[in-house]
């Protein structure tokens, strides 16, 4: 019988009519005896239907009216598609494997016995269109034939969700991210038990599909996994879906308690999601090492952004994901190698002074901490969702130049926040969320980081008058002074976001 759970069908069930019964190929033995003995005999007929190989023992074979406790003698089996077992006399086995005519010749007592096997496939089963008609569940016959029919009907329950379980659209997603675009689907389990009805199969396309094209997509077309931004553009998209129907390996174990015919592929089963724009991303230039004058000489451009842009002076902005990026060095030096590293976008959610900025670029309190998370900094000052953050480790000493460099180039970066030396504001900004220079100065090894020392701290500012001094924090004597540029003063980077 065909089986609804070998095709994806809109039918909840299905009807095929023959005008034989529906079943597998069945065969017709016929044997024919006669004996050459006294007395003279008619032949003996038997008839059979079996699937085949047919096996039989001879004695089953046969029907000679002798004592068949008598010894059975040379047994002999010739023809098409008919075979003898090890002789063991009256239990010798003989099989049929195909249509064809054999013969069995034995002797027993004084009389000779000759069988004569004729097999034939009995026809099998025409199949007549029934159109099924879903809705009002009625089948129709087109045409009656000349003949008696069978009407052989197959289906199993069909797979539904569980209640809410349809797939359902997710706001906000960008395009061009790994992100799912839809909830995954949830099915019910069958009766009581803990099997589920089937698997949910997603279809995301760009454009608006009819039943038709639906039914007209492979197996591949379909996937399980919930479908993402990946390769989707901004703007609507589709997300179909139906529900893979459950099925043990094997049709002979298929039941009612372990299978479900799929559920209706239309149009009608749809999410329709709209994606918004996708992030953009900036490319700066590490200009840690790079002599006077040579981050100048360095331009980048996208295919979006096709002006190229000085990397001294600024940052290459609104590149999207997939975009090429061409960056060139005019200067006269030999380049050895270039190489690009992903920053991490930052996401900080309802921060709070002494919170951690791990280098997954979310904040935790410090006990929250997930142990796979390494922390990188400490949240110094807040201003609603933007704030300032201090590195846990000082960058060493050195003068004002050097230090505005190495705080810059501070790792890891992050998309959404800047590494920087902090302003001479922005280290009074931290000091009074704290409390007091010493508060500030020895909260970083509560959180796993190495606390600031009681030495100068340089800041970015500079002296109002004199250009050859910069600003510093001291945190012995807790107040800011201007020094000499060149003086080997501490560093801690500082990332404002």
């Amino acid at each position: 019988m065909i089986h609804l759970k070998k095709y994806i069908l809109t039918l909840v069930a299905l009807l095929a009519v023959t005008t034989q019964a529906w079943a597998e190929d069945t065969y017709k033995i016929v044997t024919t005896m006669t004996f050459n003995g006294w007395p003279p005999n008619t032949p003996i007929v038997k008839e059979a239907a079996a699937s085949l190989p047919y096996t039989k023992k001879i004695i089953d074979w046969v029907e000679t009216g002798e004592n068949n406790a008598n010894s059975i003698r040379n047994i002999n089996v010739t023809g098409e598609n008919i075979a003898k077992g090890t002789d063991t006399g009256w239990n010798t086995e003989i099989t049929v494997n195909g249509a064809g005519t054999g013969n069995i010749s034995f002797d027993l007592v004084s009389n000779s016995y000759s069988v004569t096997v004729t097999v034939t496939k009995n026809p099998t089963a025409t199949p007549i269109p029934v159109a099924w008609d879903a809705d009002t569940k009625t089948g129709t016959i087109a045409s009656m034939p000349a003949g008696n029919v069978d009407v052989n009907v197959d289906y199993f329950p069909q797979a539904e969700f569980a209640d809410g379980g349809a797939p359902a659209a997710i706001t906000g997603v960008q395009a061009s991210t790994d992100n799912p675009i839809v909830t995954p689907g949830t099915v019910k389990t069958i009766g009581t038990s803990s099997v589920k009805m089937g698997t949910v199969k997603y279809h995301a396309s760009k454009t608006a599909l009819t039943d038709a094209d639906l039914l007209a997509l492979g197996t591949d077309d379909w996937s399980s996994d919930v479908p993402k931004a990946t390769n989707l553009s901004t703007g609507d998209a589709y997300v179909y879906y139906y529900i893979q129907g459950a099925e043990p390996a094997s049709i002979a174990d298929r039941s009612d308690a372990n299978t479900c015919s799929d559920s209706d592929i239309k149009a009608t089963n749809v999410v329709n999601v709209t994606l918004i724009a996708p992030p953009t991303y900036d490319v700066s230039l590490n200009k840690t090492g790079l002599a006077t004058g040579e981050p100048d000489k360095w331009k980048a451009k996208s295919e979006t952004v096709t002006t190229e842009v000085n990397l001294g002076e600024k940052d290459l902005e609104g590149v999207t994901k997939g975009e090429t990026v061409t960056v060139t060095y005019t200067g006269s030096r030999k380049v050895i190698g270039v190489k690009a590293e992903k920053c991490v976008l930052l996401n900080i959610s309802s921060p709070a002074f002494g919170h951690v900025i791990g280098i997954d670029g979310k904040n935790y309190a410090y006990d929250a901490l997930p142990p796979a998370v390494t922390a990188v900094a400490m949240i110094c000052h807040v201003d609603g969702e933007h704030g300032l953050a201090l590195a846990l480790a000082d960058e060493g000493q050195m003068n004002w130049e050097d230090a505005m460099k190495n705080a810059a180039a501070h790792k890891p970066a992050f998309i959404g926040g800047t590494w920087k030396l902090p302003t001479m504001e922005e280290w009074d900004k931290m000091i009074s969320a704290a409390g007091r220079p010493a508060y500030l100065r020895s909260a970083f090894s509560e959180v796993g980081g190495n606390d600031l020392l009681t030495k100068d701290y340089w800041s970015s500012t500079e002296d109002e008058n004199n250009n050859l001094l910069a600003k510093s924090f001291n945190f012995l004597y807790s107040f800011g002074q201007s020094n000499d540029k060149t003086n080997g003063f501490y560093v801690r980077a500082c990332l404002a976001f």
